[in-house]
């Protein structure tokens, strides 16, 4: 007869087995989230153009501070770049509050209500970036506030690689 914590190391294995975490260097497999507008976004299909994913929350002090410099990074380079903001865990009005302050329109905003990439990701926290090559690759994955040299860079490295 197993144990308990046995059994729980056999389910957890095997959850974990089933949905591993995506690292640097994988591909992104076919996955979905309700957009702000109430529609399935679907993942990373028509990927024809680099992508830097953006995980918030609207309460989160450096997602604040990092808003403007992401705004003004989705504005500048929309044709090079598709920046996606997934907010964790909140709702439509709060949300939509957030990108109307930033100002952050330009970008395509998605709800993660359920953690469901931030765990295929392996977010921890917020604000997190990650970038994606045009071949659905994760080339990079950034903790913490991001600045606008940093972008730069990261946009540099996403049109480069392959």
């Amino acid at each position: 007869m197993l144990s308990i914590p046995v059994i729980s190391l056999v389910i957890s294995a095997r959850l974990h087995h089933q949905n591993p975490t995506l690292k640097v260097g994988d591909k992104v497999p076919e996955t979905s989230l309700t957009n702000l507008q109430g529609t399935i976004f679907h993942f990373p299909s028509h990927l024809n153009k680099p992508v830097i994913i953006n995980f918030f929350a609207t309460w989160c002090p450096p997602c604040q501070s990092e808003a403007p410099t992401l705004a003004n990074f989705a504005k500048t380079h929309a044709k090079q770049i598709k920046l996606i903001m997934v907010d964790r865990r909140e709702g439509p009005p709060l949300v939509r509050q957030f990108i109307d302050t930033y100002h952050l329109q330009g970008t395509t905003t998605l709800l993660d209500q359920n953690n469901h990439w931030a765990t295929l990701f392996g977010v921890t926290g917020q604000p997190e970036t990650i970038g994606i090559d045009t071949k659905g690759v994760i080339r990079f994955h950034q903790l913490g506030p991001e600045t606008a040299s940093q972008l730069d860079d990261d946009l540099t490295m996403l049109l480069h690689s392959h």
